[in-house]
């Protein structure tokens, strides 16, 4: 062809030039024949690529005035890192965007969409550009009347477990309306306030900070619960407490309409509740199936389960029946099992997701029990996928990332475990634990690591322990209550530590390991659940960036009511499909101090099977520094 269409090779020096167009096939054999044996030749064949570039975030909102860091990565991971930025195709109120991808709606017009675009020099491939779309809003939160559920779990200023749940509507994007908001705690009990206002201010310049103050009318004290948040590219909200009240995290969501009545409950879900015994002040972890008939009844063909942890203590039902009731999004449940000789009393808020696929509808829940009558427990409420019926050993196969908190008597215990079912009943993977400053890190577990399917997405299994020590710990049992392939509720069912979390897929074909490129772009991150009063929850925006042989991390750090904190950094990320592992997945802060993270990849978009072709979307992250007692489990996300 011409030119010709697999490229050309210097006859004499063996240079290679690709062609402007990748080849398809895009496989290339190049042949040296020797000068002195024209019979005698050597080849290798070798692939070419179209140069890409993929940008993160994709299609955010931003705020007006404000400004959001978009990242590039040009894919073969060895092509020159260096793109230039433009706005394209907007003649005014655009905004405006710099060399690094720094994006300003600074004079931009509300409402208006911006389609930026990164390129590669035209010289190195014509073809080596993307864009995404940018929308200019007055305030992320959303006009008036948009609706957000929110769940909080921490320690108030006593060191006193607590919990929240509740709704409220936002007005003008920076009023908070019509509020409702359910208080947990050992000490008080339920109590439900139904006045509940506030307001959400952005933290300029960044499109991803913000400040929210929730105020409950007739509450004790005079003070509004103030709160920062960090918004990802979607506008969910994670938050930490920054006032004087105490410590904690939790997350703030829109809501859908869809939880207009009973109806919308229609179906099996799972849960997993994580709170305190009224009595004994132990932590107590929850967790379960429920079958609903979309009438408001539980159980009544096929009964429902409950499994508990109450400080070490396990016991669990299979005869859960039980109501529940949901109007514009709000509800109650009460569930009973005669084995148990309990009756559990909850109130519920809509929050989002579909009856099917990775994002299932979803439910926060807390317990509205009198002191005494049961623990004091909240949680989160998911529809379980029936496309994995009949959950089975055979249909759970499949890679997945544990996310687990838990408590000791001098700390916090918090764990990251990459989990390999193979359809057959059995485990393999590796995983990382900080007990209370005791680093643990497992770079392959496999004999003795089961699990096995007990009916209704029930499993059994084993984590942790220490296969490695020269006495050999046993890992723990635990059971899983799935949501769907690879997903759902864990709960520990021996130990003290009552360790909770959630199974999340990792989204990628475990025979591909993870290119650091892939980890490029913008995180909103947060602590996502407190196992001691000592944790000092964290919420932060991070920013990472690749640049072969440098992946940096930069951005923000706010810690309980300390202000801003500017962080700097690197990261790496292994080419194991675990995604973590010898040499360890890493995040090794220097500013503002030294602070060590091993991180977990999970969800992934945009796989078509090569190893430099996804983007994470999420990981999680822990602390192991061995001084630090209360380490934090850490979610991110893009």
């Amino acid at each position: 062809g011409s030119p010709n269409p697999c490229g050309s090779i210097d006859a004499t020096t063996g240079v290679y030039q690709a062609p402007a167009t990748a080849p398809n096939p895009n496989t290339v054999t190049i042949v040296a024949t020797s000068q002195a044996d024209n019979k005698t030749t050597g080849t290798d064949t070798i692939r070419v690529f179209q140069i890409t570039v993929n940008i993160t975030p994709s299609s955010p909102s931003v705020g007006l005035g404000l400004t959001q860091q978009f990242t590039a990565i040009v894919v073969p991971d060895d092509a020159p890192q260096t793109v230039a930025w433009s706005i394209l195709n907007c003649s005014a109120g655009c905004g405006s965007i710099d060399a690094t991808g720094l994006y300003s709606a600074v004079g931009a017009t509300p409402g208006l969409g911006v389609t930026v675009q990164a390129a590669v020099p035209a010289s190195l491939d014509p073809t080596g550009f993307a864009s995404t779309n940018v929308l200019v809003v007055n305030s992320r939160l959303g006009n008036s009347g948009k609706p957000y559920a929110f769940r909080f779990s921490g320690f108030n200023s006593s060191g006193t477990p607590t919990a929240m749940a509740g709704s409220f509507l936002i007005a003008n994007g920076t009023t908070i309306t019509s509020g409702v908001e359910d208080v947990l705690t050992t000490s008080g009990g339920f109590a439900e306030y139904t006045t509940v206002t506030g307001t959400y201010t952005p933290n300029p310049p960044s499109n991803n900070e913000g400040t929210i103050t929730l105020h409950a009318s007739g509450a004790p004290g005079t003070t509004p619960n103030t709160f920062t948040a960090v918004l990802d590219a979607s506008g969910d909200i994670q938050v930490i407490e920054s006032d004087s009240n105490g410590t904690g995290s939790g997350v703030i969501e829109p809501t859908t309409p869809k939880f207009k009545d009973v109806t919308s409950l229609s179906g099996p879900f799972v849960f997993g509740f994580t709170g305190t015994d009224y009595l004994t002040g132990k932590r107590v972890g929850y967790a379960g199936f429920l079958p609903m008939d979309g009438n408001g009844n539980i159980g009544g063909t096929t009964p429902g389960l409950i499994d508990i942890n109450d400080g070490g203590t396990a016991s669990s039902a299979n005869d859960v029946i039980g109501t529940y009731t949901m109007v514009n999004g709000a509800g109650t449940m009460t569930l009973t099992s005669s084995l148990l000789g309990k009756t559990y009393k909850f109130n519920l808020y809509g929050v989002s997701g579909q009856l099917s696929g990775t994002n299932p509808l979803t439910v926060y829940a807390i317990s509205t029990d009198s002191i005494g009558a049961n623990a004091a427990v909240s949680g989160t409420v998911v529809f379980q996928d029936t496309k994995g019926s009949p959950y089975n050993n055979a249909t759970m196969k499949t890679t997945s990332v544990a996310s687990l908190t838990g408590t000791d008597n001098s700390g916090a215990n918090v764990s990251l475990t990459l989990l390999n079912f193979d359809g057959a009943g059995n485990l393999s993977g590796n995983f990382d634990q900080n007990d209370a400053g005791t680093i643990l890190s497992v770079s392959s577990f496999g004999t003795g690591y089961t699990y096995s399917a007990t009916g209704s997405g029930r499993y059994t299994l084993k984590l942790l322990g220490n296969p490695t020590a020269a006495s050999p710990v046993a890992p723990l049992p635990f059971v899983l209550y799935s949501s769907g392939n690879g997903r759902g509720f864990v709960l520990d069912q021996s130990s003290a530590s009552v360790i909770t979390g959630t199974l999340t897929p990792q989204g990628k074909n475990p025979s591909f390991g993870f290119a650091s490129s892939e980890m490029s772009g913008t995180f909103a991150a947060a602590t996502t659940s407190s196992g001691a009063s000592g944790v000092g929850p964290i919420a932060a925006n991070l920013l990472l960036t690749f640049a072969n042989p440098t992946q940096g991390v930069s951005g923000t750090e706010y810690v309980g009511t300390l202000g801003a904190q500017t962080i700097g950094g690197t990261y790496t990320l292994t080419t194991l499909a675990a995604g973590s592992g010898p040499p360890a997945s890493a995040i090794a802060l220097t500013v503002p101090s030294t602070q060590n993270y091993l991180i977990y990849a999970v969800d992934t978009s945009g796989c078509t099977g090569q190893d430099t072709s996804c983007t994470i979307l999420d990981f999680f992250m822990i602390d192991v520094d061995k001084t630090n007692a209360d380490p934090s489990l850490i979610f991110a996300r893009q």
